[in-house]
């Protein structure tokens, strides 16, 4: 069954609809009983309840919730944001999701075919997700979409049919390190100071995290260890790490015995994702602390104890600690709370985009949106969507790609076929475990290169679609260095670019027989194999 439909975007497809109509209340629930938690009330009140006359302070649509004053009073302690509105939930979607329904955005069209895997969605839940089950049912209750929240290794390695025998010449491959922009984060290959700033990029082959649990005065008390509390955040990261690593599965993740006791209110100090001056405050505050733990650590992940306040510690960019002469960044990330309760970065509990901001956090990676079009309730260029939905530091709902597994160590110099003259190629797809040749690159001068890579529903990509599988191909660029502009995708001439819940473009790779053409070079997708492509490069004319 197809479990939720929608994602954040939609956010901003129906932020103009604000206040709900309200509702009158039964005779039950003007006897004003109290609950504990807004969970509970959400239970019997979904929307949350209101003191007479109240109005949303903020701009997100919300669900009707109940108004009446006595059952608000009894709860009062309930309105963390005081606005006379206690435990209003955001209404991304509505109920009529679970069968399948869609969201008010009339321009958003029906979801991706069935993923070998079985999955209608990378939305929808099935047995490849190890995540809790909190997760499933905090999605359907919010209306986001968790993304992947497991990895899954579908298909297996094999040999190329010897029937195939590729003609292409390789060129050198310095020829497709395009160089970074100083003015740039790390969005090609560094060059002068950068080159000590990305050494120790992390997460990296056969690097160490650490997951520090700390509890202050307003954490949720806990009797377990941070291990029993995280260990699926712990499996999910380890899994990602070494799955991109075709060469050893040697990524460890460690955690700290017990929660560190603070003697402080965690909200005290305003981490969150967009306050970074209060979240490395916090990291400098932790150092005496996380310090003695950091031997032959390469990368430190704070967490507090599960069910505390959503609010209380969020994900933030902490700074980090240099150790032995490294650089060890460390970074926050919101408690395995499954609130319904909306905070402004509501979405950062979920796996995926935990390892996203990892990407900005330990490898200084950019957000390729371009305009951000559609995110932006298609305000922008709708000719410059960036790379869409695709890649890890998009949308958060498909895997890293081939090139930002390049620069950031997890693709070897012998897995990349560097080539700028005519001739036929094999690809394996990006997320299969092997050695082989698993990108093209063409460079096509100093500051562009154009990629191609083979897309397939395994590894985080499991919940893909069949029409989202085949050839991904891009450009990368470093001549223009305005934030979000650093890689664009090229899709064949005809396709319509759109969003389809839960993914923007999500038919961007090629089928068989398509091709694009580039700046004078021609891609084209000759066949089509379990574990990649075929693919022919035709050079422009001398």
């Amino acid at each position: 069954m197809k479990k939720v439909l929608a994602i954040v975007l939609v956010t901003f497809l129906i932020a103009g609809c604000s206040q709900p109509v309200r509702q009158e209340t039964s005779s039950e629930a003007r006897l004003g009983a109290a609950f504990e938690s807004c969970d509970e009330l959400n239970l019997e009140y979904r929307g949350g309840v209101s003191r007479s006359g109240a109005k949303n302070t903020g701009s997100l649509p919300l669900v009707e919730w109940i108004e009446d004053q006595t059952l608000y009073e009894a709860n009062v302690n309930l309105d963390e944001d005081k606005d006379g509105i206690a435990c209003e939930i955001t209404t991304f979607v509505e109920d009529a999701n679970e069968a399948g329904g869609q969201t008010s955005d009339q321009d958003i069209e029906p979801d991706l075919e069935v993923s070998r895997n079985g999955y209608e969605s990378v939305c929808d839940f099935g047995e490849h997700d190890f995540a809790p089950e909190e997760f499933e049912i905090w999605s359907k209750k919010t209306g986001f979409c968790t993304g992947p929240t497991g990895w899954f290794e579908a298909i297996k390695d094999s040999p190329l049919p010897n029937t195939w025998d590729p003609s292409g010449q390789e060129s050198s491959i310095e020829l497709c390190k395009i160089q970074n922009s100083p003015e740039l984060q790390n969005r090609a290959f560094p060059v002068g100071s950068q080159i000590l700033q990305y050494q120790n990029m992390f997460p990296r082959p056969g690097a160490r995290l650490l997951i520090v649990g700390v509890a202050g005065t307003d954490s949720l008390p806990s009797n377990q260890r941070p291990e029993s509390d995280y260990a699926y955040l712990g499996k999910f990261i380890a899994q990602w790490v070494n799955g991109m690593d075709d060469f050893s599965d040697d990524f460890e993740v460690r955690f700290n015995d017990e929660y560190i006791k603070l003697d402080i209110e965690l909200e005290s100090f305003g981490v969150a994702h967009y306050s970074d001056a209060n979240s490395k405050n916090f990291g400098k505050y932790l150092e005496g602390y996380v310090r003695p733990h950091l031997a032959d650590i390469d990368g430190v992940l704070v967490v507090t104890t599960p069910g505390t306040k959503r609010g209380v510690l969020e994900q933030g960019a902490l700074g980090g600690y240099v150790v032995n002469g490294k650089f060890v960044p460390v970074m926050s990330v919101p408690p395995a709370t499954f609130s319904t309760r909306f905070v402004r970065d509501f979405p950062m509990i979920l796996p995926m985009e935990i390892i996203h901001e990892w990407g900005h956090a330990g490898s200084g990676l950019d957000d390729p949106n371009g305009s951000n079009y559609f995110q932006n309730e298609k305000e922008g260029d709708p000719d410059d969507l960036g790379m869409g939905g695709w890649g890890l530091q998009s949308t958060s709902k498909t895997d890293r790609t081939a090139w930002n597994r390049w620069i950031t160590g997890f693709l070897r110099d012998e897995q990349v076929i560097c080539a700028d003259t005519s001739g036929t190629h094999a690809l394996k797809a990006t997320s299969v475990m092997t050695q082989e040749k698993k990108i093209l690159v063409v460079p096509l001068d100093n500051e562009h290169v154009l990629v191609a890579e083979s897309i397939r529903a395994t590894g985080l990509n499991y919940k893909l679609g069949f029409e989202s599988e085949g050839l991904l191909v891009y450009e990368v660029n470093t001549a223009d260095v305005r934030q979000h502009y650093g890689a664009k995708l090229i899709l064949p001439e005809g396709r319509v670019a759109e969003r389809r819940i839960p993914l923007i473009v999500p038919d961007a790779p090629l089928k068989p027989g398509e091709s694009v053409t580039h700046k004078g070079f021609k891609i084209t997708v000759l066949d089509a194999i379990g574990q990649g492509n075929f693919v022919e490069l035709t050079a422009p004319p001398n």
